[in-house]
């Protein structure tokens, strides 16, 4: 699958998450939202996964910087319901 791409700017920055998975392994999250100008849908929160990807987005992003995201879509079913990512 392709990587898709929005422009927009950084509106919100969330905390960081951690936590532990089933088999041990500690895992780091951090959302942040963007609003691409659009009419409609025009705001979007990311997530990003891992240690580097959440260091390197902290060193170089803040509130209000134009930025262009890549990012994957993947959708996961639970309890007969979807959940999109």
């Amino acid at each position: 699958m392709n990587d898709l791409k929005m422009n927009g700017k950084i509106t919100e920055i969330l905390e960081v998450q951690k936590g532990t998975s089933k088999d041990g392994k500690e895992w780091k999250k951090l959302s942040f939202v963007i609003d691409n100008g659009e009419k409609y849908n025009n705001i979007i929160c990311f997530d990003l996964f891992g240690d580097e990807k959440v260091d390197n987005f902290q060193k170089y992003n803040k509130v209000g910087q134009d930025v262009e995201v890549s990012f994957n879509v993947k959708s996961n079913k639970w309890k007969d319901k979807y959940f999109t990512s």
